[in-house]
């Protein structure tokens, strides 16, 4: 394969701005720097044109291309399926962890039914207000239609504090107290998932901190395992403490 006749101008034409730069430096004269940019400029497209042509030579041997189809073929796929055996695991190790999560604390509001004494209980009217309570922050006549619909246990927020709400029969539900430390509930949850650990949740937001903890600590135990003790003061992150 035989350069082009252009290649052969280009090449004339760097060495012609290589010689008259040099004789420009000799004279001490200002027209060197236009004869330097001409210079790079032809450096460069015979490089260009270089790259391409070593390119072409060696892509049309017959068993370099061969090659090459069965690194694509053979190679490439390993870290691929590698990438996405991790990412498939992940998500299965997300999920169940999460999962078991969920049912214990299922688990532990349906023993929390039968537990003496039982949790307070608040139940609505038809209307979608409060007919009796057994906690002083939900009063008797206030609207709480969020326990209408309720169908497992959830996370509440409510007097400084995180509550587990429990169905109980239509239109009722049990209240536990996660925040009091003499309440064996929160001890019941790590002894059943064997996951001990020690939260910080500050003074204000406690059901949203809470409920952002249980979804983001499947990944957080896979990556700290070690870990037992976590501050959630701040919304918007999840502080571990050695």
């Amino acid at each position: 394969m035989r350069p082009r006749r252009s290649t052969w101008i280009w090449f004339g034409v760097l060495v012609a701005a290589e010689v008259a730069s040099f004789i420009a430096r000799r004279a001490d004269s200002d027209s060197g720097c236009l004869f330097k940019a001409v210079s790079v400029l032809a450096f460069t497209v015979l490089f260009w044109r270089g790259t391409i042509f070593l390119f072409r030579l060696i892509i049309r041997r017959l068993s370099l291309r061969l090659a090459f189809s069965h690194f694509l073929i053979g190679i490439v796929p390993i870290p691929l399926t590698a990438a996405l055996a991790l990412v498939a695991a992940y998500i299965v190790a997300h999920q169940v962890v999460a999962t078991r999560m969920r049912r214990e604390v299922t688990a532990i509001g349906a023993a929390a039914l039968t537990a003496s004494p039982p949790p307070p209980r608040v139940s609505l009217a038809n209307t979608g207000v409060v007919a009796s309570s057994g906690v002083p922050w939900l009063s008797v006549g206030a609207h709480a239609d969020w326990l209408r619909d309720l169908e497992r246990p959830g996370f509440v927020e409510a007097d400084d504090g995180l509550w587990l709400a429990v169905p109980d029969g239509p239109r009722a539900v049990r209240l536990l107290d996660l925040s009091d430390p003499a309440a064996p509930w929160a001890q019941r949850l790590a002894d059943a998932t064997e996951y001990e650990v020690e939260l910080i949740l500050g003074d204000a937001n406690y059901a949203r901190r809470y409920q952002n903890f249980l979804n983001n600590y499947p990944e957080i135990r896979k990556r700290s395992p070690e870990v037992r003790t976590f501050d959630l003061r701040m919304d918007d992150r999840i502080t571990a403490k050695d």
